[in-house]
């Protein structure tokens, strides 16, 4: 049996979200998902994972999680390594990522975690800040010679000022299993997304945020037996 697949979703999500504060604040990743994720609407080295081009304020950082025990993603680290006054490079080991692989596509290999590499670079009107992420996964059972692998592949510039900050992202996802006998599950997506904030006066901030995701994906089923080949397409807008 044969089985094909494709999804589109449109996320578009306006939020305002206000707040006092005369400071900046700073939280680590699991502290700002601990408060409800208002990550977005607060200045914090976390911010680099969606606006790369904040990672030229937190220079000369070392940063640390530590999640639950026996868990693959249970820990992140990070450093934020400054090449000189006006240029930056990050590396992150073991970030989680959260991907939506289609169920019974793959059982060995997971996709929840990825390394990433940044550079940031200052200007006199904006700091300008990249992100490349990857993860690679694979299983082979020597008894049965089942194989199976997964991999993930984004990339992210960004923008930031003092007052604003804008994001791009695309990534790219895939699973795949074989057997012997020409049989072949895979599931492989695209998105894109963008995001920008703004922060509004001065003691009492006023912070309007926009993010905007898009994304395509497309899973195919084989087996053994060529009678009962059946093909479907959806398309999920939301």
């Amino acid at each position: 049996m044969k089985k094909f697949a494709n999804g589109f979703i449109t996320v578009v999500l306006i939020s305002v979200f206000v707040f006092a504060s005369g400071v900046n604040l700073f939280a680590t990743e699991t502290r700002v998902s601990s408060m409800g994720g208002v990550g977005f609407f607060m200045k914090d080295n976390s911010n680099i994972f969606y606006y790369p081009g904040t990672i030229n304020q937190y220079s000369g950082q070392v940063i640390g999680e530590l999640r639950f025990k026996e868990n693959a993603s249970s820990y992140t680290i990070g450093v934020n390594y400054p090449i000189n006054d006006n240029s930056v490079f990050g590396m992150y080991l073991n970030r989680p990522i959260a991907i939506g692989v289609p169920y019974g596509v793959v059982q060995e290999v997971v996709l929840d975690h990825t390394t990433d590499f940044y550079y940031g670079m200052k200007s006199a009107t904006f700091d300008l800040g990249f992100r490349l992420s990857a993860a690679l996964d694979s299983y082979k059972d020597r008894d049965t010679v089942t194989k199976e692998s997964a991999h993930y592949f984004a990339f992210g510039a960004g923008l930031s000022s003092e007052k604003t900050d804008i994001g791009l992202l695309a990534e790219m996802p895939g699973v795949n299993h074989k057997e012997p006998g020409d049989y072949e599950d895979k599931w492989s997506g695209f998105n894109f997304g963008a995001g920008a904030r703004t922060f509004l006066g001065e003691n009492t901030k006023i912070v309007p945020v926009v993010n905007f995701l898009m994304g395509s994906s497309k899973a195919e089923y084989d087996s053994t037996s060529a009678n009962n080949d059946v093909e479907y397409t959806n398309m999920d807008l939301g």
